[in-house]
């Protein structure tokens, strides 16, 4: 075991050359021999107590290979150096017998200690010993750092010199100074976080790199504030607003808006709005407002309907559960003909003299400056229908259109023959013609009857679901089959019947049904579609049509990986299928994927090159391309291909307003 000769540490490893304490080189250990058993005696006679009192300091190594003096033996040759000028002695005399003595032990390896050395040594193998004593702190700060300690003496004394007289003032006379924890302060740019447990208080002090800063506590602006309560204000009113406007239980939309006059201002005379579609007719309020009801999801043509005229047309997309805005306008070539909100004749005397009074204003703001031709020429006056029908909310039809319902006065209808047909379900409609001149009011009188009660059908419907409860599915499919000869859209008695030819073995006949529920549910009940079109599936896995059909639902569902799978396997099954290339392609399309599109898309059209469909689709890929030949090229083939209506379907879709738009700077 070896031990530092100046701090006296207990040394673990017996290469170690330098004290991890003191940092003193140490004395090569000494090997011992084969037979040592690590066991040693030290001894001091009384004569040899004097000469090993006085141990000599060490010095650095002869044989140190780096040659670095350690700061222990640093400090010790300056402490020395100290003391040797301070009180100058001369070298005590070794007498004869105790240099042989000590040549002896050297040669032998061993040195003898005195007693205190030997309690030092037993002191330090269970005490902890610091790297610097106090005292020798102390000796270093004193002899190496005497300058600088000077210097920063002077430096603070400017310091507080220069401090104003209310800060050296600041602290109590007399009390002593209170010692103030180490913190952690947290900085980003030229942001700080202080984190400590001293409090800190407003025209505290900081001091970073001999710089000084004045504390003051962060408050929000009021500027802020007022932002933020705005802005939570508005966010509020944005949530409010979609709640009243919105319908997320419902799985129908409804379509809102205003029929304008020719200045782009609410027609108020009552204008009808009408959806050829689904064949429903609405009429505008006092102030130009209409709100259709309910409706399927779907995009919808939207007709503006004046006197029986069409002046105008749009269309309008509905969603699940959202409410549609539209803003419907004259169309330029009608615009001229329409009456600008003359008064009609039930409106309320009041209103009629605020009208009028408005309408004196407008036409003066608008009158130009130039003088007027003597005879101005005038536009024709427009006659009035009055329907009084027998009953309430009779359909009012003019020359084909619908004009609105219910027994009231119809204006703004041109002069000249009509037709007209009243009616309501349930009823022996009435029908006519009249001749109206300029300005005429004239009142159809309707006497509408019922319709004669038909006898009752019989209805086989539970008598099939009995058979089929019991096992007799040819007598299942006996009624439901008559019971589809009288009701034959509906998707329940298909899916019965695919049912019970399921259960007779005839998978084809069970596959057919469910096809055709499933397509009688897509658009009204998309999840019972895909249940038939999955269970269609699962009787003929290799069916075609039902492959075909749950694709072009999962394109309407916005199912874009699922489609593909299907139209996959489609190709799988039959590799000349357009149908499933098209759906490929409008897969791909939907996704982003032009380039991939079009190569489905030219596939659809190597097998069915005559279908102006695919144009169409091969249109919209190029254009997502950025490829505008070919675009023009498609639009084209279009046009030679489709007929009347196929264009007037194409021209009326929005997605084709760019291309429309690509054709027109391409002529």
């Amino acid at each position: 075991m070896r031990r530092c000769d100046n701090c006296k540490s207990e040394i673990l490893f017996d290469d170690t050359q330098f004290c991890e304490h003191c940092g003193a080189t140490l004395a090569p250990a000494a090997r011992p021999s084969a037979d040592d058993n690590n066991e040693f005696v030290v001894s001091e006679s009384a004569s040899d107590r004097a000469e090993t009192e006085a141990v000599p300091k060490l010095r650095p190594h002869v044989t140190d290979d780096l040659g670095i003096q350690s700061s222990a033996e640093a400090i010790q040759d300056l402490n020395s150096t100290n003391e040797d000028m301070a009180n100058p002695s001369p070298a005590p005399a070794v007498a004869p017998a105790a240099a042989a003595t000590a040549s002896a032990a050297a040669a032998d390896g061993l040195k003898h200690l005195s007693a205190d050395q030997v309690k030092s040594i037993e002191k330090n193998l269970y005490a902890k010993s610091d790297y610097l004593s106090e005292e020798e702190k102390r000796k270093l700060l004193k002899n190496v750092s005497a300058a600088e300690l000077s210097s920063s003496q002077a430096i603070r004394t400017a310091k507080s010199a220069a401090l104003p007289t209310e800060r050296q003032n600041a602290a109590p006379s007399g009390s002593p100074t209170a010692k103030r924890g180490r913190g952690i302060a947290y900085y980003i740019k030229n942001y700080i976080q202080v984190r400590s447990d001293v409090d800190l208080r407003d025209n505290d002090e900081i001091v970073i790199n001999n710089q000084s800063y004045l504390l003051r506590r962060k408050r929000l602006s009021p500027k802020l504030m007022l932002g933020l309560a705005g802005a939570g204000f508005a966010l509020c009113l944005i949530v409010v607003g979609s709640l009243i406007l919105s319908n997320p239980g419902g799985s129908n939309g409804q379509i809102i808006g205003f029929a304008l006059d020719a200045n782009r201002q609410p027609y108020l005379l009552g204008a009808t709005i009408h959806l050829p579609e689904i064949g429903k007719t609405y009429v505008t309020n006092g102030q130009g407002f209409f709100r259709t009801d309910r409706i399927a999801p779907g995009s919808y043509r939207v007709d503006y309907v004046l006197g029986g005229q069409t002046v105008g047309t749009d269309y309008a997309t509905v969603a699940s559960g959202e409410v549609t805005t539209l803003a419907l306008r004259p169309s330029d070539a009608v615009a001229t003909q329409i009456p600008q909100n003359e008064v009609a004749q039930n409106e309320p005397a009041a209103n009629v003299a605020t009208r009028s009074n408005q309408d004196t204003r407008n036409v003066d703001r608008e009158r130009p400056s130039e003088p007027q031709p003597s005879s101005p020429s005038r536009k024709p006056e427009l006659s009035r229908i009055t329907v009084a029908a027998n009953v309430e909310n009779a359909r009012f039809t003019l020359d084909g259109n619908v004009i609105g319902a219910g027994n009231t006065t119809f204006s703004s209808i041109k002069p000249g023959q009509h037709a007209y047909v009243i009616s309501k379900d349930g009823y022996v409609p009435v029908g006519g013609s009249l001749s109206l001149a300029a300005g005429e009011t004239q009142v159809i009188q309707a006497t509408l009857t019922p319709n004669a009660i038909e006898p009752q059908k019989q209805n086989y419907r539970t008598a099939a679901q009995t058979a089929i409860k019991s096992g007799d599915y040819n007598q299942a499919v006996d009624l439901l089959t008559k019971q589809l000869g009288q009701t034959p859209d509906q998707a329940d008695l298909y899916m019965s019947r695919a049912e019970a030819y399921a259960g007779l073995g005839n998978k084809q006949a069970a596959c057919d049904d469910y096809c055709k529920a499933g397509e009688l549910y897509q658009g009204r009940n998309n999840n019972q579609a895909a249940t038939c079109l999955n269970l269609a599936i699962k009787q003929m896995p290799k069916s075609v049509s039902a492959l075909l059909a749950r694709g072009n639902l999962y394109l309407i569902q916005g199912e874009e990986i699922a489609a593909i799978a299907d139209f996959e396997s489609v190709i799988a099954l039959d590799k000349r299928n357009a149908m499933a290339f098209l759906g490929l392609g409008e897969a791909r399309y939907n996704q982003g994927n032009y380039n991939q599109a079009i190569k489905y898309f030219k596939e659809a059209r190597s097998l069915s090159p005559d279908d102006p469909y695919v144009y169409q689709y091969l249109m919209l890929a190029y254009l997502g391309d950025d490829d505008l030949k070919n675009v023009k090229k498609s639009y084209d083939k279009f046009m030679e291909l489709s007929d009347p209506t196929q264009k007037d379907q194409m021209k009326s879709d929005r997605r084709f307003n760019a291309v429309l738009r690509v054709v027109a700077s391409e002529q």
